[in-house]
């Protein structure tokens, strides 16, 4: 309880900070990948940013459980990321309580086909994707690499980072939100929304997990879970960094400083 007050505290001053950061040079292009307002990409660029195309694409998933939050909310955290010469996407999708994991997983299959077909139409030279996310928005990233339906090849993930993220759903309390996600627990569709369910030793590519030890929101034992199931049912090269005196909302803030968790993230890319 003292956690979740602490958490409640710190997301006050997270949404406050996001809302009035500024990012000078940072153009949001939408593209729609389907239908419907939320189906759509941020498409990042900077005239001082230029992407690498021998660099894979980044696709970024916004948190907020999967219900709350915007893309554009994640401007600072996609500069952050071209810094470092990397394409940026934000990802936008259908959000709880009016659309379970059933549509989230159509969206990250039309996000996929829409952004293969974009990486041939410039000629792309590294046609993988590196995906991340911080809490829902983690869940998301593995989601698109590991979920059968999203049809995305192994050969085509140059790496995930999941930061501070519910990615093994038996560790996450029985809440509404979980009920609105994949309904009963043991149902095919929260079976089909726990990355868990879908780890094979065909999956072979490198995972950061980040997650802070006080996390009042999801649980730490995600990411321990998480690592335990990955080296026994898949070859995820799998590194954990456990935070021992952070929670959620500081891994959340990793691109704003004096915030250091950065580093974890930056050192990872580094060795990918």
């Amino acid at each position: 309880m003292i956690h979740l007050f602490q958490e409640a505290l710190d997301l006050t001053q997270h949404i406050r900070r996001v809302a009035t950061a500024t990012t000078p040079g940072l153009e949001l292009k939408p593209l729609k990948y389907g239908d419907q307002d939320s189906q759509y990409l941020l498409h990042c660029t900077h005239p001082d940013m230029p992407a690498r195309k021998d660099l894979p694409v980044l696709v970024y998933f916004h948190g907020g459980g999967w219900q709350f939050g915007r893309p554009d909310h994640f401007r600072v955290n996609a500069m952050r990321l071209m810094a470092r010469g990397y394409q940026v996407f934000l990802a936008s999708h259908r959000k709880l309580p009016f659309h379970s994991y059933r549509a989230m997983q159509e969206d990250l299959l039309f996000m996929r086909r829409y952004l293969d077909e974009w990486m041939r139409a410039q000629q792309w030279v590294d046609r993988r994707y590196l995906l991340g996310g911080v809490s829902s928005g983690g869940h998301l990233s593995l989601q698109f690499a590991l979920d059968p339906v999203v049809q995305t090849q192994p050969a085509q993930i140059a790496g995930i980072f999941a930061l501070a993220a519910p990615i093994e759903l038996d560790q996450m309390p029985s809440t509404p939100t979980m009920w609105w996600l994949g309904g009963m627990r043991g149902s095919a569709l929260y079976t089909a929304a726990n990355p868990i369910s879908h780890l094979l030793p065909v999956h072979d590519f490198p995972v950061l997990v980040v997650h802070g030890a006080r996390d009042g929101i999801v649980p730490v034992a995600n990411a321990q879970a998480f690592a335990k199931y990955a080296e026994q049912k898949s070859r995820l090269k799998v590194r954990v960094e456990v935070l021992p005196d952070n929670n959620h909302m500081d891994v959340a803030a990793w691109p704003f400083p004096p915030n250091k968790i950065h580093l974890h993230l930056f050192d990872w890319l580094e060795q990918i």
